[in-house]
């Protein structure tokens, strides 16, 4: 358990801001000047200036990895409607992937998509970044279609899905969630989840740099 201690800088603060022109290589003091200030008053409900610590009173027995990541308030907030989706679809004959970006695991990430999904046989749609990742990776569940590169390439390969039988579909957009998003709206009838990565699509917390990202 951390516990926040604020401590009053303010006869000092002039001098802070001195030390900090020792990095003038990096940034000019006028210009985080501001940041400075807006920080040092943070959280303390009045316009003294502080430094703030935060004293170790008690190690948790527990940690998730998960709830240590950066983005773990919106991961908290996707993970049930992911479980949902993963319930919906648990025993799916097809299930879709798209790698716009390599997941950098994908080894890994297919077992814990086969454990989650016994029964599904899964059609791989591998941009050219993700291809040779998607392809190293032998199984007889998987199915790897290469998608050509540039923007043409994977609008081409939005219409053919329009057009193909619908299957609920994970999205492996990275930082692309725009354009994922702008795509899926091409296949309305085949139930979509954009996801950095697969990390937590078992329904089990994410790994040290797993983070999943919903949006349907």
């Amino acid at each position: 358990m951390l516990v926040h201690e604020a401590v009053r800088v303010e006869e000092a603060y002039p001098r802070k801001l001195e030390l900090l022109s020792l990095y003038a290589s990096q940034f000019k003091v006028p210009a985080i000047a501001r940041d400075v200030d807006e920080s040092s008053q943070a959280g303390v409900g009045s316009s003294e200036r502080c430094e703030h610590f935060y004293r170790l009173e008690q190690r948790p027995a527990r940690l998730s990895a998960r709830q240590m990541t950066l983005e773990a308030p919106q991961v908290e907030e996707i993970v049930p409607r992911v479980r949902r989706w993963i319930e919906r679809y648990r025993e799916a004959p097809l299930i879709r992937i798209l790698m716009v970006l390599p997941p950098g695991r994908w080894r890994d990430d297919l077992q814990r998509l086969s454990a989650a999904f016994p029964k599904t046989r899964f059609e791989v749609h591998a941009a050219p970044s993700s291809t040779a990742e998607a392809g190293a990776v032998a199984s007889p569940v998987v199915e790897v279609r290469h998608v050509p590169a540039g923007a043409m390439g994977w609008i081409r390969t939005a219409l053919r899905l329009a057009l193909s039988r619908p299957a609920p579909t994970l999205f492996l957009c990275g930082d692309r969630a725009r354009e994922a998003r702008l795509l899926a709206r091409l296949w309305p009838f085949s139930d979509t989840e954009q996801v950095c990565d697969t990390s937590g699509v078992d329904g089990q917390p994410a790994g040290p740099n797993g983070k999943v990202r919903g949006v349907r």
